[in-house]
């Protein structure tokens, strides 16, 4: 539905930076008359503290419990999450399960927000990917 909604958005005919602004603060000013403004705090402080070496000490250690497979999606303007991330991820995980990984970095003037408003450029894999 976000996606939809905002589809007009690579039409050209927007300013994406103030487009920008303007969603994160509207959603904002949304969210806090549903909810306590402090839970959206501790979700981004709880996101940013999260360990997957906790209780191993060991950052591949924690890594290789992840016995699942992944399609890491990622965007080469993403300053909150390094693409360079998600292949070291994969690198790891394939040592033992070749096809457990899967890596897709797509280009985008969105950063971290294409994942809202630029899903057409990985539903094509992430269709694939769920359909296994």
């Amino acid at each position: 539905a976000v996606c939809q909604k905002y589809n007009h958005i690579n039409s050209g005919y927007i300013n994406r930076e103030k487009f920008l602004k303007d969603y994160l603060f509207q959603n904002l000013e949304e969210y806090s008359k549903m909810k306590d403004p402090n839970c959206l705090i501790r979700i981004i402080q709880a996101m940013n503290t999260y360990d997957l070496g906790r209780d191993v000490k060991d950052l591949r250690k924690g890594i290789k419990r992840i016995k699942c497979p992944l399609l890491l999606i990622n965007f080469d303007t993403d300053l909150q999450f390094e693409p360079k991330r998600a292949f070291e991820i994969a690198e790891i995980l394939n040592e033992d399960n070749s096809n457990q990984v899967k890596v897709i970095n797509k280009s985008t003037p969105w950063g971290h927000y294409a994942c809202v408003f630029e899903s057409r450029i990985f539903a094509e894999e992430l269709s694939e990917f769920v359909s296994r």
